[in-house]
């Protein structure tokens, strides 16, 4: 029809596809919220950008909250006594783990955005100190605190922004001029220069204890590509949240390892284990399982009472299609995340935060004892995977009360409920129709029945 208007849809960018992909899968499969700390320089555009990136990310289905910056609100009056940044730091803390719990709430966000937090306290400490405010040995404990790993690790990236002191006079100057004769601002060159200085010298110092994006708004760089830069560096962060980058080896590297063997002890895979960490290499999940030539190492860990028994741990998982559904094991661990990596030995790293998000146990890796590996490739699923075996044995009886009969629960769904048992009580305990899955059989009978005198040696058999 002459005249008629067509309405054409307009083509979405790849960035809002991608974006929408994310938050879809997002949900069903995030363990935590992820968390994103901004600091930065003033003037360095840090506000404008925290704004444009949370409401694209809204618009894309993300639910995000952001904790505002603390010292527009603080009641400490000298913004430059060390008082005033304590309470910066411990409020934006406090906040940090209402919105972190485990496990989840249902209103808890997908992603939270820190504007200011535990990288940018340590910043203005380190600056505190060096204009004498601040004692060296009240900052290193008061950074010790902040820096803790119970804290740090909840931050899953930090995106420090910074500009040079000409580019942030003249966005202070703004478009019209006002002359401050009177000398009230602290936007100095002075100052801006040596605030500048502290941020680029923590990004290279604090790099190996956080995730960090260093971008330099200086010169002509604009708002709009700054947003575009930190919302790829985000969607990024979520895409390996939900797709996590793990740890894998080819299977070629291991099979003469075991010989056939189901098991090889401590000293038998330290050769393997060196291999493991020396050709260390990451991929997204969903690549890794379904390539049949990698294997992936599971760090896992048998947990001991001072008594010496065996907590036993029946696992519900979130689909039945899971095969450690309803299964019992004896011996709690995961996957090795790229992240990981970040904190010295990756397996040792991933094997302490497993057991602190599956059973609470904050553990020191120093007390982790290697005994042994576990393959077992009778079937597509055992074979790409590989358990490398530690145990914890606890120095008194009180974790007895801490586990037995509690159920931790997961952000997924999942959860573990687990009591201690003496070896010869666990077939009693299984009863005939409860399913041990295949590696704890292995570990049982490889491990502790050789260990243990006078077990019965067919205590883990098929029943006839």
């Amino acid at each position: 029809m002459r005249g008629s208007i067509i309405a054409v849809t307009p083509q979405k960018p790849k960035r809002q596809i991608e974006a929408e992909r994310i938050a879809d899968l997002f949900r069903a499969n995030l363990r935590k919220p992820l968390v994103i700390e901004f600091a930065g320089t003033p003037k360095s555009g840090k506000s404008t950008t925290i704004d444009q990136v949370r409401a694209f990310l809204k618009r894309c289905g993300f639910r995000v909250d952001v904790v505002v910056e603390r010292a527009s609100v603080c009641p400490i009056r000298d913004k430059r006594h060390a008082s005033f940044n304590m309470w910066t730091a411990a409020t934006s803390i406090a906040q940090l783990l209402e919105k972190t719990q485990d496990p989840p709430r249902p209103d808890d966000p997908d992603i939270l955005i820190l504007d200011r937090g535990i990288f940018d306290s340590v910043v203005w400490l380190r600056l505190l100190e060096k204009l004498k405010r601040l004692t060296k040995e009240d900052r290193e404990k008061i950074e010790g605190f902040v820096l803790m790993e119970r804290l740090r690790s909840r931050v899953s990236a930090v995106v420090a922004m910074s500009v040079d002191s000409k580019t942030a006079l003249e966005r202070e100057r703004g478009l019209l001029e006002v002359v401050d004769g009177a000398g009230r601002s602290i936007m100095t060159e002075k100052v801006l220069d040596r605030m500048r200085e502290q941020t680029l010298q923590c990004i290279e110092e604090l790099k190996g204890s956080f995730k960090i994006k260093h971008v330099d708004t200086s010169g002509s760089s604009t708002a709009k590509q700054t947003a575009e830069t930190v919302a790829d560096f985000v969607l990024e962060l979520a895409r390996k949240l939900v797709d996590e980058d793990v740890l894998h080896i080819s299977a070629s590297d291991i099979s003469h390892y075991f010989s056939g063997k189901q098991f090889i002890t401590d000293t038998e895979a330290e050769n393997l284990v060196d291999s493991i960490r020396a050709s260390a290499k990451y991929d997204s999940r969903s690549i890794v399982e379904d390539n049949s030539e990698f294997v992936q190492p599971i760090p896992v860990a048998v947990i001991r009472n001072q008594k010496g028994e065996l907590l036993l741990l029946k696992r519900r998982e979130s689909t039945k299609e899971n095969h450690l559904h309803d299964k019992f094991v004896v011996w709690a661990g995961g996957h090795v995340r790229e992240e990981d990596a970040s904190n010295g030995d990756p397996i040792l790293h991933c094997l302490c935060r497993e057991l602190d998000e599956e059973l609470r146990l904050s553990i020191d890796r120093k007390e982790l004892k290697f005994i042994g590996a576990v393959y077992d490739p009778v079937s597509e699923k055992s074979k790409k995977h590989l358990a490398l075996l530690h145990e914890w044995q606890a120095p008194t009886d009180d974790v007895s009360v801490t586990l037995t009969a509690a159920e931790f629960r997961e952000r997924r769904g999942n959860s573990v409920s687990g009591t201690f048992q003496a070896i010869s009580g666990i077939r009693g305990v299984l009863g005939p129709k409860s399913s041990l899955e295949p590696w704890s059989k292995i570990i049982l009978r490889e491990v502790y029945k050789a260990s243990l005198n006078g077990e019965d040696t067919n205590l883990f058999s098929e029943p006839q």
